[in-house]
C-alpha cells in the first residue's frame, strides 16, 4: 500500500513538475531518472530529521540552563543558610527582649 502511494506521488510529481514544459520527446530513461530523483527528494522530506539547534539557539539554551542552575543554587543557599540564620537571629533577639522585660518587671516590684 505504501509503495503504491509513493508511486502515485512520484507520477504526480513527474507529470506536473518535471515533465510539464518539456518540448522534446522524452524517453523511458529520462523518466526513470526523474522518478529516481523525485523519490530521493520525497524520501528526504518524509524522513523525520533530528531536531538540531542553530548556534544562537544553542547559546540561548546554555544561557537558560546557566540562569536556571544559578537560581537553583541560590534557592538552596537561601533555604539552608539565610532563612534559618534570619529566623534564628530574630528568635534570639525576641528572647533577649523577653528577658529584659522580665528584668524590668522584677526591678519595678
Amino acid at each position: 500500500m505504501l509503495v503504491n502511494y509513493r508511486n502515485t506521488i512520484i507520477n504526480v510529481f513527474t507529470t506536473t513538475l518535471f515533465l510539464k514544459n518539456v518540448d522534446y520527446p522524452v524517453n523511458n530513461f529520462e523518466i526513470a531518472v526523474v522518478k529516481e530523483n523525485t523519490l530521493s527528494y520525497l524520501c528526504s522530506k518524509l524522513i523525520i530529521q533530528p531536531i538540531m539547534f542553530d548556534f544562537d539557539q544553542y547559546l540561548g539554551f546554555l544561557a537558560f540552563l546557566t540562569i536556571l542552575t544559578i537560581g537553583f543554587w541560590v534557592m538552596i543557599f537561601l533555604l539552608t543558610f539565610v532563612i534559618p540564620y534570619w529566623i534564628g537571629g530574630a528568635l534570639i533577639e525576641r528572647l533577649k527582649e523577653i528577658k529584659e522585660e522580665r528584668k524590668a518587671k522584677r526591678a519595678a516590684h
